[in-house]
């Protein structure tokens, strides 16, 4: 992902019928474990339409305090999480594989905590010929 270079899908686009954006390895900096925070999840895909430098941003969810919390007490120390992307982008994302990004947008709370707060050991994207919708 945003290797800025165009790529694809291994093979024929057409037999891959899932896709997830992948979060490995996530922890919590000291500062983060109360919360008053979380982070919106954009998928930025390069415009159809072939000009350069415009994306369409993609909300695809959210992250925070909580949700990887809850991911270590049922999972331990090495947290995965996964954020399945609608079949209908599949189209697009072949077109341009290797121009997507991924944006995490912090939203604070009254009391948010200030400094390094979420570590990630990697983000990629995954697809399968299952069928994950």
């Amino acid at each position: 992902m945003a290797l800025g270079a165009a790529a694809s899908f291994p093979g024929r686009a057409e037999q891959f019928r899932s896709v997830e954006l992948v979060l490995d390895n996530v922890e919590l900096g000291e500062a983060a474990r109360l919360g008053g925070y979380f982070y919106q999840l954009y998928l930025n895909i390069p415009s159809a339409k072939g000009k350069a430098g415009r994306f369409r941003s993609i909300h695809i969810g959210t992250l925070g305090s909580f949700k990887i919390n809850a991911a270590m007490h049922h999972g331990g120390a090495q947290v995965q999480l996964r954020y399945p992307i609608r079949r209908r982008l599949a189209g697009a994302l072949e077109r341009e594989l290797g121009m997507i990004s991924v944006s995490f947008v912090r939203v604070d709370g009254e009391r948010s905590p200030k400094g390094e707060l979420i570590h990630m050991g990697e983000v990629r994207m995954e697809v399968s010929t299952d069928d994950g919708d």
